[in-house]
């Protein structure tokens, strides 16, 4: 393999008092999920020399429509919120910022960074997403609330596990050339109008086919993954 492409995280920053946080920013990871991408990157990292061409790709949260969606992420929960019982249920304060990115420009800027010159890309990491979807989760609500007729905003301030809050600088990627096209509005209307389309119910909400906890939970509980998530 001369170039290997690993989907890392943003979430890997964690909590920063810096404006923007670009690829040199300290890494502050808040979950066992951004510790492992810190982790991975390091090991990976060590393995690159004139054979093999790792590149890291810093992905924000991802939005948007595919056929294996995660209703667990940010934009698609307030959005099956409030498509289902017409309130958008926001846990935090609504404050924490989020950098965000559609599904689409996630992909392609994987066969961006594929077809890059290896001088500019090699053993780099390279944040992906857009500077205008830096957006903080009560403004993501009321965007929802704009698309969604009916609908009201409820903020319950009760999930203090979660303290991440960071925007991201995205201007080295930008600066190849790529371009991310969607906003996290149009990704908001894209979702309603396929949640209409598909008669989105309460039991898609509710299926392990869309939320990675309980994905994990029913692998476990039918013997298919062991105590430290590896599967069996």
């Amino acid at each position: 393999v001369r170039k290997f492409l690993f989907s890392s995280s943003c979430s890997m920053y964690g909590i920063s008092k810096q404006e923007f946080v670009s690829e040199q920013a300290p890494l502050n990871p808040q979950t066992p999920y951004a510790e492992s991408k810190v982790r991975a990157e390091e090991e990976i990292s060590k393995l690159a020399n004139a054979n093999f061409s790792p590149i890291f790709l810093r992905n924000a949260t991802v939005f948007g429509v595919s056929p294996r969606m995660r209703l667990d992420l940010v934009v698609q929960n307030l959005i099956a919120y409030g498509y289902l019982n017409g309130t958008i249920t926001i846990l935090s304060d609504g404050l924490p910022w989020r950098p965000l990115i559609h599904v689409k420009d996630v992909a392609e800027a994987f066969c961006f960074l594929l077809e890059e010159s290896l001088k500019k890309t090699h053993n780099q990491a390279f944040n992906v997403g857009k500077k205008e979807n830096n957006v903080q989760i009560k403004t993501i609500a009321e965007m929802v609330k704009s698309v969604l007729p009916g609908t009201k905003i409820e903020i319950k301030n009760e999930n203090l596990s979660d303290a991440r809050s960071y925007k991201v600088d995205f201007s080295k990627i930008h600066s190849l050339g790529f371009k991310p096209r969607f906003t996290v509005l149009s990704g908001i209307k894209e979702i309603y109008e396929t949640f209409k389309k598909v008669n989105f119910s309460k039991e898609d909400f509710e299926s392990s086919d869309y939320i990675t906890l309980k994905k994990y939970k029913e692998l476990t509980k039918n013997g298919r993954m062991d105590e430290n998530f590896k599967l069996i």
